[in-house]
């Protein structure tokens, strides 16, 4: 029962469940945020609670009131039901936002009543204010997840225009390539990582590109398969080589990388359809990696050119790489600098944020960004957080985890924050409540050296 009060008492957790009383909201060990050591977390708009209880609203650090607690009951009461929690991930941080999307109960513990399904529904809603009926509540949709009018709906796809390759990462710092031992293969590639991150997020989302077809290029093709990335428009291409990119990482953590075999046939591979896969998307996602050769550029540019021309959103991450021009990062700047004015949203971390804007400070670029005619302008601060301006000026902290590597965590960021910004209806004031699960994604991709592990345990490697 939620509190008289209306208030959230934070004090429902199965493990503090027993008979007729249910009491005690456990916080997660460890669940602090950066610069809170020996401060009080348990106070009004804190985010605390344990990552198997959190509502959505939480996960977003908006107002919390006593329909958290009906939330969290409910999450217990599908344990109770069914022997273990409906979320269930790797790292607490997973957990707590595997929260966009509720399971339901019928799906695992097949004869239960179905109407179980409908009382669990209603109160699992991801917004707290969702009118959820009983055939909303007893309805799934591909993409999963519950729209702000409870119904389960299917998000419209987030185009995702770019690489799949492969990592080969050493999984240890090394003060030089000398030191290096071996490397292991992850599934990798910006774009393919903001698409997974994007549909586990609980949109639609799509890969626009290719990849060898060989041994890898299949192992890739599989895994976003599996993931349930749209593959209408990815290939698979006779007499070409799936790119590899090595990845080390210095004794500081920062990463440096060698890529053999180019991204350009991937790229090039999309063309003939480009006009049909603008057509099917709710947002272009692209990043400065595809601007770097003349002919990736040009395909690049059009996809943005017919995006603009057919309303769909234009989303840019800068994700600036030296190595794509030669060593030299001005020209990818200008580059990005180029393509800001119109773009739906402008995703950059700090460094490239303030080269954009030409000014030395990572809050006064985002706004810089926005002024320059970004509706969204998202700078990531690193171990600070993150910061908006344009349509939502809001900044908020980091989460505080071990670091393993920051390899892909810019890749779980963006496609979390677009994925919360579809389910949003694209809404660019809605964005603070998008930013927090981003973040939180983010931080658990630090968590390991691969950002997006497959979920399943073991290695799944070509035959």
């Amino acid at each position: 029962m939620a509190p008289a009060d209306d208030r959230d008492d934070r004090e429902v957790e199965p493990t503090r469940a027993s008979g007729h009383q249910a009491a005690g909201f456990g916080l997660e060990p460890g669940s602090t945020f950066a610069g809170t050591a020996g401060r009080e977390l348990t106070t009004t708009g804190r985010f605390v609670g344990h990552g198997r209880l959190r509502g959505a609203e939480q996960i977003a650090g908006e107002a919390v009131d006593g329909r958290a607690d009906v939330y969290s009951l409910a999450c217990v009461a599908f344990h109770a039901l069914r022997g273990e929690p409906p979320f269930r991930r790797d790292t607490p941080i997973a957990t707590m936002f595997a929260h966009a999307n509720a399971p339901r109960l019928s799906e695992r513990a097949p004869g239960l009543p179905s109407a179980l399904d409908d009382a669990l529904g209603r109160r699992m809603a991801q917004r707290p204010d969702a009118p959820v009926t009983r055939e909303s509540a007893s309805r799934r949709s591909p993409a999963g997840g519950l729209g702000r009018d409870g119904a389960h709906t299917l998000v419209p796809m987030i185009l995702c225009l770019g690489e799949a390759l492969v990592d080969l990462i050493c999984e240890r710092r090394v003060a030089s390539e000398d030191d290096v031992d071996s490397f292991r293969p992850h599934f990798g590639g910006a774009l393919a990582n903001v698409a997974v991150a994007a549909r586990r997020a609980g949109a639609s989302s799509g890969l626009a590109g290719g990849t060898g077809d060989d041994e890898w290029g299949r192992w890739l093709a599989g895994r976003l398969e599996r993931e349930g990335v749209d593959l209408r428009f990815f290939s698979l291409l006779a007499g070409e080589s799936t790119p590899v990119a090595f990845a080390t990482f210095d004794l500081d953590g920062e990463p440096s990388f060698r890529i053999y075999g180019g991204i350009g046939a991937a790229v090039e591979s999309i063309e003939p359809r480009l006009a049909e896969a603008i057509d099917a998307a709710s947002a272009l996602v692209f990043t400065s990696t595809t601007l770097a050769a003349p002919q990736e550029a040009r395909i690049t540019r059009r996809a943005r050119e017919l995006a603009l021309e057919r309303d769909v959103r234009v989303c840019l991450d800068a994700n600036i790489r030296p190595n794509r021009w030669g060593g030299d990062a001005r020209p990818a700047v200008e580059a990005a600098r180029e393509l800001v004015p119109g773009s739906f949203l402008v995703k950059a971390n700090r460094d490239e944020a303030i080269a954009i804007a030409g000014v030395d400070d990572p809050r006064r670029a985002a706004a810089e960004i926005a002024a320059m005619g970004a509706e969204l302008a998202v700078v990531t601060l690193g171990g600070e957080g993150a910061v908006t301006s344009g349509a939502s000026e809001v900044e908020l902290p980091a989460l505080d985890v071990e670091v393993a590597s920051s390899l892909g965590a810019g890749d779980a960021f963006m496609g979390t924050l677009v994925a919360g910004l579809a389910t949003r209806d694209w809404d660019p004031r809605r964005a603070p409540e998008a930013l927090g699960p981003a973040l939180a994604a983010a931080a658990d991709a630090c968590t390991r050296w691969s950002a997006l592990p497959e979920r399943r345990s073991g290695y799944r490697g070509p035959p």
